[in-house]
Order: structure tokens, then sequence, then C-alpha cells
């Protein structure tokens, strides 16, 4: 599968448009691999300037997120003489690199979901493979992800419907920062389902996030089934009888089609700890 980062939107950061085989499904997302460059200006999703559409985010070094959506040169006094030029041998160095890029290992799914240990809120510590028999959601997601927080009220409204069966919702948080700043967030928007402190981001390492929000669900017998790129609605009715058809009948089957999905994950992060 098309990486939602690389190198697809190496097209909109080096000539600003899309091509025209660009798949406009995937919502925009936070991307930790990809540190914003002072030269590109990034434009809301919906910005009609731009021919195409918002799939990532790119965040500064600080690990602070910019605006979302596509990028495209940033124009203004001394900038037009120079940026013919730049664009020129910018594509030069990009199409090299695309071409000595090789796509990654990957392994279909159902795949072993790979074990960790992390703190949740009150200190108390969980380990995954401790919660086979039960089917876990797992949402990898920061504080400062747009996307990640638009999410929220949704994972909140399906962890309520939810909660009383064998289901366990996990938000694995990857601020640095970790309870300070998780949890006046969580507070204020009296969102009550777990969440575990990820400070060094191990979760996202081991199953391969290439960016925020990424959310995985793991079976009873402890195998991934589906992986989620990027912003979902988990308040849809839909999703709500596919987890109930897997929890009583251990039955995955998705829930409708033109989800933007990832049907593999990455090889290496089959390996346990």
């Amino acid at each position: 599968m098309e990486s939602p980062c690389c190198p697809a939107s190496a097209w909109v950061l080096v000539l600003g448009v899309s091509p025209p085989q660009w798949d406009c499904s995937l919502p925009a997302r936070i991307c930790p691999r990809q540190p914003a460059v002072s030269l590109w200006t990034l434009r809301g999703a919906g910005d009609q300037r731009l021919p195409g559409c918002g799939r990532c985010l790119h965040a500064h070094e600080t690990g602070r997120a910019t605006r979302g959506g596509c990028a495209s040169f940033q124009t203004g006094p001394g900038e037009a003489a120079v940026r013919k030029g730049f664009v020129l041998g910018l594509v030069v160095v990009v199409c090299g690199v695309l071409l000595l890029t090789r796509t990654p290992a990957r392994a279909p799914l159902p795949t072993p979901a790979p074990d960790f240990l992390l703190p949740d809120l009150q200190g108390q510590v969980v380990r995954l493979s401790q919660l086979k028999g039960k089917v876990v959601l797992l949402n990898v997601w920061t504080t400062w992800c747009p996307p990640c927080r638009k999410e929220m009220p949704a994972l909140e409204a399906l962890y309520r419907r939810l909660k009383e069966g064998d289901f366990v919702m996990l938000a694995a948080s990857q601020d640095v920062d970790g309870q300070s700043t998780v949890l006046p967030y969580l507070q204020e928007g009296r969102f009550t389902f777990p969440v575990l402190l990820d400070v060094r981001g191990e979760v996202g390492k081991k199953y391969g996030v290439t960016g925020y929000p990424e959310t995985f669900i793991v079976d009873r017998q402890g195998n991934v089934v589906y992986h989620h790129i990027g912003y979902n609605d988990w308040s849809q009715p839909a999703v709500e009888t596919a987890l109930r058809r897997l929890i009583d009948q251990g039955v995955w089957g998705g829930w409708m089609a033109g989800n933007t999905v990832s049907e593999q994950i990455p090889l290496a992060s089959a390996a346990g700890e």
C-alpha cells in the first residue's frame, strides 16, 4: 500500500500539485517523520487555491503541529526569482530519492499484535498480552494533532457503548510531556476512555506508525485484524456492529467500503518485546 506521507506527498511538496491518480480519501494527519521546512507554507485541506487534498500535516522538529493539509511554496518579495530553479533542483533530488527507496517488507493481516507495557494515568501498568480474550481498540494519538482531537468525541461515544463487554479501548498518547499535557486535555473534553502514556513512542515504533492518528483493532487471540490510517468517525453504528460481531462471533468483516485503511502493517512490528 502507498505510504500516506511518502512518497506520494513529495509531489505536493515539490510541485504544489497532486498527480492525476492522487487518492484523496485519506484525511489530514500528522507525519512525525517529515519535519516542516521554512520554505513551505501549509494550507488547510479545504483551501481552494490548491488542486490537491490534505493528506497529512507536517510537524516541526519541536513536535508541535503546523496547520494541516497540502503544502505549497510561500511566495513573496525576492522569492519569485529563485523559486523556479529551486523547484527544478529539488525535483531531481526527490526523484532520485524515490528511485532509491524500497518499500519495507509487510505482513498481511491478521498478524500478531506487538506486545507493550505502558502506564495509565493512575500509574497502573497495562500489558497488551494480558488482555488476550478481549477485543482491543488501540488508538495512537497526540494532544497537538488536530485530526486526533477531532476523533476523540467519537472514540468516547464508542467506548461508552461497548465498555461493559469484552472490549478494551486503549488510547496511547505519544506526547513527550506525558501526564502534565494529557490529563488537562482529557479533563477539558470529559473523556473517560483509558489512556496510556507512551512518552518514548514505543507503541508507534513497534506498530510502524507513520503519523497520527492510527488505530489498530486486536481480536481475542491477540492478532491485529484491522489497521486504520488517519481520522475516522468511530461513532458510526456500523463500527459498533462490526466490533460486536468480532466480540460475539470472532469474525471481522469491516464495516464499510471506501474506508482508508491499511490491510498490512510493517513486518518488523510483529516482534514482541
